[in-house]
């Protein structure tokens, strides 16, 4: 493509790193807790993205979802639950290492915005992919997606401007956060939302696999 790229933000989850079963699993050791009903991958597929809170307020029985106590309740064991159990079967995805690798090589600043819990995020990264990313922003650093001041502190830090970002993700929220931040959307379909739900929130760009991640980047022959 004619644009310069010189920066590639990456969303966490569903992009860079498969989670949902770790999610599923902690999610429903929760609800079992609780003795509230469990829930599917399909369900659980639909409360991903929007940060931890509303990914617990979601999951819960609808007629208990304005109860905060319920609600914070629930967070707080969901959270002791998940930080034993979040890197016990969450990988990166298939071919996307040595992709993000050639990007790395090639000068392309990278790092990763996600609305997972600050600590957990850079844990995953570490583990699935370390020294790569120069920065995780998770939940509690910045405002959440789609808020785009975590993206736009990012290429501040990158020196680059939004127009030379790639903003990468599988989500509504990620393309949104892209559009809002004025960045180049970049919709995965390896993740976990539709093809349709991400062009109708802003797509530039669908990629069907890490591959042509390097197509977008003008690095086809690296």
């Amino acid at each position: 493509m004619e644009r310069k790229i010189r920066a590639a933000i990456f969303d966490l989850d569903g992009t860079t790193a498969y989670t949902a079963k770790d999610l599923l699993d902690s999610m429903n050791i929760t609800m079992a807790h609780f003795g509230y009903r469990q829930l599917t991958m399909e369900q659980l597929f639909g409360h991903i993205s929007f940060g931890e809170r509303d990914f617990i307020k979601y999951s819960l029985p609808e007629e208990l979802r304005d109860d905060d106590a319920v609600i914070d309740e629930a967070r707080a064991y969901y959270a002791g639950v998940y930080a034993q159990h979040f890197l016990d079967n969450t990988c990166l995805y298939d071919g996307l290492g040595e992709v993000i690798r050639k990007m790395q090589k090639a000068g392309i600043r990278l790092a990763v915005n996600t609305n997972k819990d600050n600590g957990n995020a850079a844990a995953i990264v570490n583990k699935i992919i370390p020294d790569t990313f120069e920065y995780v922003l998770g939940y509690g650093i910045k405002a959440t997606k789609p808020s785009p001041e975590a993206a736009l502190y990012l290429a501040e830090q990158f020196g680059v401007t939004p127009e030379e970002t790639l903003y990468i993700g599988d989500s509504d929220i990620d393309m949104q956060t892209a559009v809002n931040a004025g960045m180049v959307a970049v919709g995965v379909t390896w993740g976990y939302r539709s093809e349709q739900i991400l062009r109708e929130n802003g797509a530039n760009i669908i990629v069907h696999t890490p591959a042509e991640l390097l197509d977008v980047c003008g690095l086809n022959e690296a």
